[in-house]
């Protein structure tokens, strides 16, 4: 009998060891099965290359608009600085009979280039920041546009990027001679909202003359061939440099003179 009750529990223990079993989630762990699924749980190289060549796909087709999107956000700004640099032409305006500044104030033109009195820092008491003289698409930006060399104590080291419209040939500019020739005021605006008053540049000369030929290639249009202009009225607006100068069978239309007449040289287009 002990022998039968002994059976009887061995094989009672191993059912229920069985329905144990059976019921665990840990049944499939020692199956041949579980052991093919465990094996082919993780990604294939087939698999990841796919997933690597789509990633690479999207990158390509959003790189351009992410690019497009940071530069005109750098134009914006660029054009925020100009209408800050307009207002600050005004507050200057107010203080000298409604007279725009000269390209730069001296007494001789011994240093046009990088003249440490130039128009920018004329205006740095209006505009009380050199930041704003800055386009921060211009690869010229950290260029100085300033002879701190020669410069008096406490003259701000201003940047290339922006130079003003001054025109030798015909007076027809805006911004007036070192010497005081030339001096343009609002009344002797004939377009106010159409004539070019500060340009972008990558030149150190304080001021651009279109009707120079070596002017031509200093003009900067780096905003997706858009250059930033400011206007006498004091808005700012991207234009390609083509746009500034038309000519026609009877119209001529040239915003970098006050009268829009034509450039002095035939073969002078901005």
């Amino acid at each position: 009998m002990t022998i039968i009750r002994s059976f009887f529990t061995t094989k009672g223990q191993e059912k229920v060891a069985t329905r144990n079993r059976a019921n665990s989630p840990w049944r499939h762990v020692n199956s041949p099965i579980s052991t093919r699924y465990h094996l082919r749980s993780g990604f294939t190289l087939m698999e990841i290359l796919i997933v690597v060549t789509i990633i690479a796909i999207l990158a390509a087709l959003l790189f351009p608009i992410y690019s497009r999107s940071r530069e005109l956000a750098r134009r914006s700004a660029c054009q925020s600085n100009m209408k800050q640099i307009g207002l600050a032409i005004k507050q200057y305006q107010q203080d000298y009979n409604q007279k725009f500044p000269p390209r730069y104030s001296g007494t001789s033109a011994a240093v046009p280039d990088k003249n440490p009195l130039n128009w920018r820092v004329l205006l740095y008491p209006y505009a009380k920041s050199t930041q704003v003289f800055r386009c921060p698409s211009n690869p010229e930006k950290e260029t100085s546009a300033t002879d701190m060399t020669i410069a008096p104590a406490g003259t701000p080291d201003m940047p290339v990027s922006y130079s003003c419209n001054y025109n030798s040939g015909t007076g027809l500019g805006v911004f007036a001679n070192y010497n005081g020739w030339d001096t343009v005021s609002d009344s002797m605006l004939f377009y106010p909202a159409s004539t070019i008053m500060v340009a972008e540049t990558t030149t150190t000369r304080p001021d651009i003359d279109m009707d120079d030929i070596e002017m031509f290639g200093k003009l900067y249009a780096g905003h997706m061939g858009f250059t930033n202009y400011l206007f006498t009225d004091g808005h700012a607006k991207a234009m390609k440099p083509l746009q500034t100068y038309f000519t026609g069978e009877d119209k001529i239309s040239n915003m970098w003179h006050r009268d829009h007449s034509a450039f002095l040289r035939e073969d002078v287009t901005p």
